[in-house]
Protein backbone atom coordinates (compact mmCIF):
# COMPACT_ATOMS: atom_id res chain seq x y z
CA UNK A 1 0.00 0.00 0.00
CA UNK A 2 1.71 3.21 -1.44
CA UNK A 3 2.58 5.62 1.31
CA UNK A 4 2.04 2.90 4.30
CA UNK A 5 4.40 1.48 6.22
CA UNK A 6 3.43 -2.38 6.52
CA UNK A 7 5.22 -5.95 7.67
CA UNK A 8 7.35 -7.23 5.05
CA UNK A 9 5.75 -10.61 3.82
CA UNK A 10 3.33 -11.26 1.20
CA UNK A 11 1.48 -14.07 -0.68
CA UNK A 12 1.48 -17.76 -0.54
CA UNK A 13 2.07 -19.35 -3.81
CA UNK A 14 0.94 -22.79 -4.66
CA UNK A 15 2.46 -25.72 -2.74
CA UNK A 16 4.31 -23.31 -0.36
CA UNK A 17 2.98 -23.38 3.70
CA UNK A 18 2.72 -20.17 5.48
CA UNK A 19 6.29 -20.36 6.76
CA UNK A 20 8.23 -21.24 3.68
CA UNK A 21 6.61 -18.50 1.83
CA UNK A 22 7.48 -15.95 4.96
CA UNK A 23 11.58 -17.18 4.09
CA UNK A 24 10.55 -16.74 0.05
CA UNK A 25 9.23 -13.47 0.87
CA UNK A 26 11.66 -12.02 2.90
CA UNK A 27 14.68 -12.87 1.05
CA UNK A 28 12.90 -11.35 -2.43
CA UNK A 29 11.69 -8.01 -0.72
CA UNK A 30 14.95 -7.68 1.79
CA UNK A 31 17.49 -9.91 1.16
CA UNK A 32 17.44 -11.56 4.57
CA UNK A 33 17.52 -15.41 5.45
CA UNK A 34 15.41 -15.79 8.65
CA UNK A 35 14.43 -18.94 10.40
CA UNK A 36 10.27 -18.81 10.80
CA UNK A 37 9.31 -19.27 14.73
CA UNK A 38 6.04 -19.24 16.80
CA UNK A 39 2.94 -18.30 15.63
CA UNK A 40 2.16 -14.67 16.89
CA UNK A 41 -1.38 -14.04 15.47
CA UNK A 42 -3.85 -13.47 12.06
CA UNK A 43 -5.56 -10.25 10.92
CA UNK A 44 -8.52 -9.82 8.80
CA UNK A 45 -9.18 -6.49 6.51
CA UNK A 46 -11.86 -5.52 3.97
CA UNK A 47 -10.76 -3.27 1.38
CA UNK A 48 -13.39 -2.07 -1.77
CA UNK A 49 -13.18 -5.66 -3.58
CA UNK A 50 -10.41 -7.58 -1.62
CA UNK A 51 -10.31 -9.33 1.44
CA UNK A 52 -7.10 -9.20 2.88
CA UNK A 53 -5.63 -12.35 5.59
CA UNK A 54 -2.53 -11.88 6.97
CA UNK A 55 -0.76 -14.56 9.97
CA UNK A 56 2.18 -13.34 11.38
CA UNK A 57 5.14 -15.49 12.79
CA UNK A 58 8.43 -14.60 14.92
CA UNK A 59 11.30 -14.49 13.13
CA UNK A 60 15.12 -14.53 13.61
CA UNK A 61 16.86 -12.74 10.75
CA UNK A 62 20.07 -15.26 10.11
CA UNK A 63 22.35 -11.61 9.06
CA UNK A 64 22.45 -8.11 9.79
CA UNK A 65 22.65 -6.69 6.29
CA UNK A 66 19.44 -6.25 4.32
CA UNK A 67 18.78 -5.83 0.48
CA UNK A 68 15.40 -3.59 0.18
CA UNK A 69 14.34 -4.87 -3.78
CA UNK A 70 10.29 -4.00 -3.01
CA UNK A 71 10.63 -1.13 -0.31
CA UNK A 72 11.97 2.14 -0.34
CA UNK A 73 12.90 2.13 3.45
CA UNK A 74 12.85 -0.13 6.08
CA UNK A 75 13.12 0.19 10.15
CA UNK A 76 13.09 -1.59 12.99
CA UNK A 77 10.90 -0.31 15.04
CA UNK A 78 9.20 -0.97 18.92
CA UNK A 79 6.14 -0.82 20.15
CA UNK A 80 6.70 2.63 21.79
CA UNK A 81 7.04 3.88 18.44
CA UNK A 82 4.49 2.19 16.07
CA UNK A 83 1.98 4.78 16.37
CA UNK A 84 4.40 7.69 14.79
CA UNK A 85 4.33 5.77 11.59
CA UNK A 86 1.40 5.37 9.52
CA UNK A 87 0.90 1.61 9.61
CA UNK A 88 -1.28 -0.35 6.93
CA UNK A 89 -4.58 -1.01 8.61
CA UNK A 90 -4.31 -5.22 8.11
CA UNK A 91 -1.08 -4.67 10.15
CA UNK A 92 -2.14 -3.13 13.30
CA UNK A 93 -4.05 -5.45 14.98
CA UNK A 94 -0.76 -8.11 14.21
CA UNK A 95 0.90 -5.21 16.06
CA UNK A 96 -0.89 -5.47 18.40
CA UNK A 97 -0.31 -8.99 19.14
CA UNK A 98 3.18 -8.41 18.76
CA UNK A 99 3.12 -5.41 21.68
CA UNK A 100 1.54 -7.92 23.86
CA UNK A 101 4.09 -11.04 23.09
CA UNK A 102 6.68 -8.59 24.18
CA UNK A 103 4.75 -7.18 27.29
CA UNK A 104 5.02 -10.83 28.17
CA UNK A 105 8.83 -11.50 27.91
Amino acid sequence: MHGYWELPGGKIEYGEVPKESLQRELREELGVDVEVGDFIGRSEHEIPGKRIRLTAYRVFPQSTEFVLSAHSEFKWVGPESWKEYQVAPADLPLLESVRELINEE
